[in-house]
């Protein structure tokens, strides 16, 4: 623990506004701590009961949730996505018929990043509290090119996991019920929502 204390401070000294971690071992159990801020503006300090945003680490929830789609034989992660991505989406996404539901799991499809494209991000600064639909998003990147050819190199992307969501969507007609039924509550995450 003492280990663990001493990055986060380091890292609360650098900048980071805060950290919470918990971590478990068979030979210590349960560890839990923070540090820093919760919210940097009235200084209230981070606490281990503070409410995160999972941000990408609900990817791994998402792949977890295809890969268990697969292993039903719901899905096969060699077809292209065009296969259980629905049309009004597909359109959206140039060759996406030469893009196969692995290369969207480990970024090598070469689908572009809709959030550094500069008129969503424009639209998100003057809009901060305005839900974003899945067709905005995904119609973000309509008609531009891909990065490169699927499969040939790697590039971190969040629209590949919007894609999978929708892909989710479609399989199990509401991918956020399937992970909550099908993760969370078999793994007793009472707080994960």
């Amino acid at each position: 623990s003492d280990s663990l204390h001493a990055i986060m401070k380091r890292y609360t000294a650098a900048g980071l506004p805060g950290v919470a971690i918990a971590t478990y071992s068979e030979k210590y159990g349960w560890w839990a701590g923070a540090e820093g801020y919760s919210k940097v503006e009235t200084k209230t300090p981070m606490e281990n009961c503070n409410l995160q945003y999972l941000q990408s680490v609900s990817k791994s929830y998402m792949a977890v949730a295809i890969l268990q789609l697969h292993e039903q034989g719901k899905i096969s992660l060699d077809d292209p996505i065009t296969k259980y991505l629905p049309a009004k989406y597909a359109k959206d996404v140039k060759n996406a018929g030469t893009i196969t539901v692995r290369m969207l799991l480990n970024h090598t499809s070469g689908v572009p990043e809709y959030s550094t494209d500069p008129a969503f991000v424009s639209y998100v600064m003057e809009h901060p509290v305005q839900r974003l639909t899945t067709e905005f998003v995904i119609g973000t990147i309509a008609g531009k090119d891909l990065l490169f050819p699927p499969g040939s190199k790697h590039s971190y992307s969040n629209t590949n996991y919007e894609l999978l969501a929708v892909i989710a969507d479609a399989i199990t007609g509401d991918h956020a019920k399937y992970i909550a039924e099908h993760i969370f509550s078999k793994l007793g995450m009472k707080n994960t929502i």
